[in-house]
């Protein structure tokens, strides 16, 4: 078995002045460039894949739908044809038309590669300065406090304010924030216009059935 890597012993990561002295040392642009090369060729990657496969949906989307439309308007009439022609419409904008879009504004991330990097940047200066911060607020973990009932409330509160922040650090960024809540929404995307298809293709034998007979 290979030997597995030694993990940081938190006690010397949060140790009193190590996140003072990461943060003055020359390994700190280092990891910052390398986070933020990692970030965007994960970002660029995501994004192709994702519009590769809204892309596939959408053309598979349009052929079975087109086809139970076709069917639809040759087996039915009346009130009952609009009834289904409205159903697959609806089934129309989810596993055609949302893909679609969906493809273009992720294929509009890509343009923007020079805000991304921007965007990364400012995420990484937060980030050490969050782990400056966290080193200094849990430096002192474990040990008594003193000063009684109050300063033990001052304590936890700066550091439950250090891990509320957290989550918060990169909602107010212009290209980032955007682009990381898109690509989370993709499975939801994708059920929706699986989900879809999956509809238009079960109508479709049933609708041949009502049109031979």
């Amino acid at each position: 078995m290979p030997d597995e890597e030694p993990q940081p012993d938190p006690a010397e990561v949060f140790a009193p002045g190590a996140a003072q002295a990461f943060v003055n040392s020359p390994a700190l642009n280092h990891v910052v460039e390398n986070f933020v090369t990692q970030g965007l060729n994960a970002i660029t990657g995501l994004t192709l894949l994702a519009s590769s496969i809204t892309r596939t949906i959408a053309i598979i989307g349009a052929v079975i739908v087109g086809v139970a439309l076709l069917l639809t308007l040759a087996a039915l009439s009346g009130l009952e044809q609009w009834v289904v022609l409205g159903l697959l419409a609806a089934l129309m904008i989810a596993a055609v038309v949302a893909p679609v879009v969906t493809s273009f504004r992720l294929k509009a991330v890509l343009k923007h590669g020079n805000e991304l990097v921007g965007d990364l940047k400012v995420l990484a200066g937060r980030m050490v300065d969050v782990y400056q911060s966290t080193g200094e607020t849990f430096a002192g973990a474990g040990q008594p406090i003193e000063g009684g009932v109050v300063a033990r409330v001052g304590a936890y509160r700066q550091q439950y304010q250090t891990i509320n922040s957290l989550p918060n650090m990169f909602k107010d960024l212009t290209r980032l924030a955007p682009t990381i809540a898109r690509i989370t929404s993709l499975p939801m995307l994708f059920g929706m216009g699986l989900g879809a298809i999956l509809l238009a293709a079960l109508a479709i034998p049933v609708l041949a059935i009502i049109w031979i007979a």
